[in-house]
């Protein structure tokens, strides 16, 4: 009889080096917390020299927090695909919570309509600077060492985090983005097109819609004998969550995922993007200025 060969074994596939950086990164990630407030902590625990982004080397810093081991080749094509290019000087916020953290933003932005979002964040924009009767070059130039009237990102989340313009960092990427132009070699913000940008923000019809509900929420809320201000309040901090907002807004009217996804793009927020309630209860005449 011939002698039958022992069957061979299907090789496993070797793991992918940087799906398991990847989700051990993940994981280490969400354990700090899945807010957008927790994940920037994160993000901004690890810039260096005062930057404003994360740029390569903190980041390769921040992942082998993580895992220590990791092989430089492994890091090197997750850099390439969390910063979208091998050769990208930082990762932006956004980049960063796309590929590590997406629970970070919350998903009922999705529902807007195209440009809904960056009429909000212009409007908010706006808003603050006509407040302090400042343009854009008076607020920025301060910021601006060149004279030029451009920023490119990293200038231009500097600015508006020192200016305290109420905007996330998020937000801010998101009007980068939509208004920035190629230019020497890389993508900046021209004051004069921002400046035009914000002046067709001026009124938008969901600015009016958001503080008219929140308005009739809070006469809702005075109705089931509570101050509004007091459901805020209770928590003894001056900025929340959008979870937090929601809930107790939900108390008094159930919102759509639309309906509170408008309202969520006309909160005014911190740089780490939780929601100064005061400050939207103020505007909507819920509380006294």
């Amino acid at each position: 009889q011939p002698q039958q060969q022992p069957q061979q074994q299907p090789q496993q596939p070797a793991a992918d080096p940087v799906a398991d950086l990847l989700r051990r990164l993940r994981e280490g990630i969400a354990q700090q917390g899945s807010s957008e407030a927790a994940v920037e902590q994160v993000y901004q625990r690890f810039i260096s020299n005062g930057r404003p982004a994360l740029h390569k080397a903190d980041f390769e810093q921040l992942v082998r927090s993580f895992h220590p081991s990791a092989a430089a080749d492994a890091l090197a094509r997750l850099w390439q695909q969390v910063a979208e290019d091998a050769g990208a000087l930082f990762v932006t916020f956004t980049q960063f919570c796309s590929h590590l953290c997406p629970a970070a933003v919350d998903p009922s932005l999705a529902s807007l309509a195209g440009g809904k979002q960056l009429t909000a964040y212009l409007h908010r924009l706006h808003h603050v600077l006509s407040s302090r009767g400042q343009t854009v070059k008076q607020a920025f130039s301060v910021f601006d060492a060149t004279n030029s009237s451009v920023f490119p990102l990293e200038d231009f989340l500097h600015a508006c985090r020192s200016s305290n313009i109420c905007l996330s960092r998020l937000e801010l990427e998101k009007v980068f983005s939509q208004l920035a132009r190629p230019s020497a070699g890389q993508k900046q913000i021209e004051f004069g097109t921002l400046e035009s940008a914000l002046a067709a923000a001026k009124a938008p019809a969901e600015a009016d819609w958001t503080q008219k509900l929140v308005a009739n929420i809070g006469e809702r809320a005075r109705a089931a004998g509570v101050l509004l201000e007091a459901s805020f309040a209770r928590y003894q901090q001056e900025a929340l969550d959008h979870s937090q907002v929601r809930e107790e807004l939900g108390r008094y009217l159930t919102l759509d995922k639309q309906q509170w996804a408008t309202v969520l793009v006309y909160l005014d927020k911190q740089f780490d993007g939780r929601v100064l309630w005061r400050q939207f209860l103020q505007r909507a005449g819920v509380i006294a200025t």
